[in-house]
């Protein structure tokens, strides 16, 4: 193995040393900047090796550290490409995004920010499901249950689809669509409450908005 230590700090309000991996700058004309690899081993008999990136968990009151992964300011910025290997006869690795849990508040959250541009429309946010020899993949959204042990009459977690707002422009539609094939069924569209043991099911309300007077 290759540790790498710099050294730690015991008084107060001061930070421990740090580390810095930079690759090599490039000046010429049309040249590329070096690249940091990090790869883990492989292996020919049984799993590869890991690459974990942890920060480490604050020992009294404090806040753990960050991570933060971020491309460099340019002309045309860099991208963030988060995906798995190919399989060749089990099921492809996944990719989960998971927030901590909290004792006392509230868990946290996962937020999915496209750009914004002062010129030009704002970015997209595109959620695709896999193609399928048999069937495509599906998508879900599911808001979360009330986990609580009492007999509280408690609430489940909504799911809001909302179109953007404008301010002098129309407003930004909501499309449902059902699937569409060349010789089967079309699919369909289901709108239903929740149900109920003990009291009445949820309603399904069907509304356009207010027009406002100024």
């Amino acid at each position: 193995s290759i540790n790498l230590n710099v050294g730690s700090s015991h008084s107060h309000a001061t930070a421990g040393g740090d580390v810095f991996l930079r690759s090599g700058s490039a000046y010429g004309s049309e040249s590329v900047g070096g690249t940091i690899f990090l790869q883990s081993g492989k292996s020919e008999s049984s799993a590869s090796g890991g690459v974990v990136i942890d920060s480490h968990e604050a020992l009294s009151s404090g806040q753990s550290g960050d991570i933060s992964i971020s491309t460099g300011d340019a002309k045309h910025s860099g991208s963030i490409h988060l995906h798995t290997g190919l399989s060749s006869e089990e099921k492809a690795g996944s990719i989960v995004l998971n927030t901590g849990l909290s004792e006392t508040s509230p868990g946290g959250a996962v937020s999915l920010l496209s750009g914004s541009t002062s010129s030009d429309r704002g970015g997209d946010i595109n959620l695709l499901s896999g193609h399928g020899a048999s069937r495509g993949g599906s998508i879900k959204l599911i808001a979360g249950s009330d986990s609580s042990a009492s007999d509280d009459v408690k609430t489940g977690g909504d799911v809001s689809v909302t179109g953007g707002n404008s301010k002098n422009g129309d407003g930004g539609f909501v499309h449902i669509i059902g699937g569409s094939t060349e010789s089967g069924n079309g699919g369909n569209i289901a709108f239903s409450s929740g149900h109920s043991k003990s009291f009445s099911s949820g309603s399904v309300q069907i509304s356009s908005g207010k027009e406002l007077h100024r």
